[in-house]
């Protein structure tokens, strides 16, 4: 199940760096893990993550995903 979502998690940090502009480094920030393990993650295919890691860039990665709902959403001052 972990090898599934990681073909997810690279998918969700490929569309924020490319379609957001999020840099790495950024993610990893927010997500609180080292920007070279994603670095690392994105780069080989067959990467796999620690369980830690894991629940931490999933965690994360919904975080993120609810940010950007809210900020869709946001109508400003009204």
């Amino acid at each position: 199940m972990i090898d599934i979502e990681g073909i997810k998690f690279r998918t969700d940090i490929k569309l924020l760096r490319e379609k957001y502009g999020i840099g790495i480094n950024a993610i990893g920030k927010e997500i609180g893990v080292n920007e070279s393990t994603i670095r690392h993650f994105l780069l080989r295919e067959n990467a796999t993550l620690s369980l830690k890691t894991y629940k931490k860039l999933k965690e994360g990665l919904i975080k993120i995903q609810n940010a950007l709902k809210e900020a869709k959403e946001y109508k400003g001052f009204e």
